[in-house]
């Protein structure tokens, strides 16, 4: 008999978007991200959520699979610290108007292809421009093409530069994790102050003349 508590589970419900967790999981299989970041094989996720005490921790997708042959890459999360961090979240987007308070995540994979990089650079620029803090999740492509030592740095070197030509944005801790494993690198962006174009300037410029006649 599963008598197990949903109380807590109930009460940090994430947002209508968040990813899947404990017995939302429908995946087969899973792969678990291990306490020194590197990933497990290919895990049963029944037996896996049979191993955690729900009622303190809880199963949660962090990157989900490719298609039905991939298996979501999971971490096993303490419910307390869970908890805590989504109320401040919830408090925070709630009375506050700053958007510094705004954290937003963007996952890549060490191998990602050249078009789908641009991509998601150009939305990380777009966020930090915004004012809004960025955490770039990096993990293994699971299957295919892998990347190198040499282009996971390359990729890192990209990422960076990409965030200082986003004036006052920074990196505001060293990368947590490791390099070809799982990792995160936190920024913070600059609310960036609109650019007048041309036609702009030249009807403030004629409104001016037209005052002095």
């Amino acid at each position: 008999i599963q008598q197990r508590s949903y109380a807590l589970d109930a009460t940090i419900k994430a947002e209508k978007s968040r990813l899947p967790r404990n017995e939302e999981i429908r995946d087969r299989n899973i792969i678990l991200v291990q306490e020194d970041g590197k990933l497990s094989n290919v895990l049963n996720t029944r037996r896996v959520l049979s191993d955690i005490d729900l009622k303190t921790h809880m199963l949660v997708i962090v990157q989900p699979g490719e298609d039905l042959r991939d298996p979501p890459i999971c971490k096993i999360l303490d419910k307390k610290e869970m908890y805590q961090r989504e109320k401040a979240k919830k408090k925070s987007s709630k009375f506050n108007s700053n958007p510094a308070a705004t954290k937003k995540t963007i996952e890549l994979n060490w191998a990602l292809e050249k078009n789908d990089l641009n991509h998601r650079i150009l939305r990380m620029k777009e966020f930090l421009a915004k004012g809004y803090k960025l955490e770039v999740g990096l993990a293994p492509k699971r299957r295919g093409k892998q990347a190198t030592v040499e282009e996971a740095q390359e990729l890192i070197k990209k990422i960076q530069k990409a965030v200082e030509e986003v004036e006052g944005s920074k990196q505001i801790q060293p990368m947590q994790g490791k390099l070809l494993g799982v990792a995160v690198l936190s920024f913070e962006g600059k609310l960036q102050k609109p650019v007048k174009g041309p036609s702009e300037k030249g009807t403030q410029a004629s409104k001016i003349q037209s005052q002095k006649l």
